[in-house]
């Protein structure tokens, strides 16, 4: 008697192409216990150093004309910061996808084992409808267990808020209610910075298990330089919005058309008369002779103000002035720091 076999391989499922080079390429990137690999813990962390390092570059692109009293934009360095903003983004992307997948493909297995219990237990008890919703909901948990606090960290790290607030903000300069846009900005920048350094700082202590005492001190010294760079950046926007500061007031108490006169700093030299400059110099001057009380409170920022360090459009000089003065700062804060311990 002839025994047919029944087998149809168009009936068998195989994997997608997408998922199929998604698992080479995770296979990869583990080594045989299933932990990521060194290399790819120090491209990750680089990759995150790196797009820290790189937003505060957009309080940067704003700067002031001052011979016609106006806020203006860097259109180059807009340009630069997005294209080098995306492209952090994308390579920090894969860690995440990484997570994900694996985290996915674990809990799968899991559900599998976890299912093969449940129908057997089913088939011998009879579950109330209260038994069944209370199942359904363990059910949900446990597919989105994988859904851990890292991966969301992750996700509010790559969101490109910083690229669509700029498009946004930056480039809709008209009137007076782009100082709102500008609070806006500062707050979702400095919000950026916490999934930032908090992945940095998950990032930092896996590579420490792995790396030498060499890597652990250069990461530590690129710390200390980024906290200077970082300082820098908020000197030379503060200041920045000292002197923007100082025009709203001086046109709010001294102007006949207090909203035509902010008007026309935030709209670029086109529309600033001669008269709006005379007027804002006179009530707010930055050439006062040494020594001398300023007319206008601009503190710590004076000095940034008097060397034009904010009509800079050429980045280099006003970048390393800027780090300069927080790096400086910087020393001395720990400096003081240290002698309080001391006492």
């Amino acid at each position: 008697m002839a025994v047919t076999c029944d087998y149809n391989p168009k009936k068998i499922k195989r994997k997608p192409a997408i998922t199929m080079e998604l698992d080479a390429l995770i296979k990869g990137m583990r080594d045989e216990q299933g932990n990521l690999l060194p290399k790819w813990s120090m491209i990750f962390v680089m990759s995150c150093v790196f797009a820290v390092s790189l937003d505060p570059l957009f309080f940067y692109i704003l700067i002031i004309h001052q011979d016609n009293k106006c806020l203006q934009m860097d259109k180059k360095l807009r340009t630069i910061v997005l294209v080098l903003r995306s492209l952090t983004d994308t390579i920090f992307a894969v860690p995440f996808i990484y997570k994900i997948y694996n985290g996915v493909k674990v809990q799968m297995h899991k559900n599998l084992r976890t299912n093969v219990a449940a129908n057997t237990t089913r088939n011998l008890f009879r579950e109330s409808k209260r038994e069944v919703l209370i199942e359904g909901g363990k059910k949900i948990t446990q597919k989105m267990s994988w859904l851990s606090f890292s991966i969301i960290n992750d996700f509010l790290a790559l969101l490109p808020i910083p690229q669509l607030l700029i498009l946004v903000a930056f480039y809709n300069m008209r009137g007076a209610g782009y100082v709102e846009h500008k609070k806006v900005l500062n707050v979702f920048l400095l919000g950026k910075y916490l999934p930032r350094i908090y992945r940095i700082h998950w990032s930092s202590n896996e590579l420490r298990r792995t790396a030498g005492i060499w890597v652990k001190g250069l990461f530590n010294f690129f710390l200390y330089i980024l906290a200077s760079h970082i300082l820098g950046v908020f000197w030379y926007f503060f200041s920045i919005e000292r002197e923007t500061s100082c025009w709203h007031n001086a046109c709010a108490k001294h102007s006949p058309d207090p909203i035509g006169c902010t008007n026309t700093f935030y709209r670029g030299r086109r529309t600033t008369t001669s008269r709006n400059i005379t007027f804002l110099n006179e009530h707010c001057p930055l050439d006062t002779p040494d020594g001398a009380l300023p007319l206008s409170n601009f503190g710590i920022f004076l000095d940034s103000l008097k060397n034009h360090n904010s009509e800079h459009t050429k980045f280099g000089k006003k970048f390393f002035y800027s780090f300069w003065w927080g790096l400086q700062n910087l020393r001395s804060l720990i400096e003081l720091l240290n002698e309080f311990y001391l006492w």
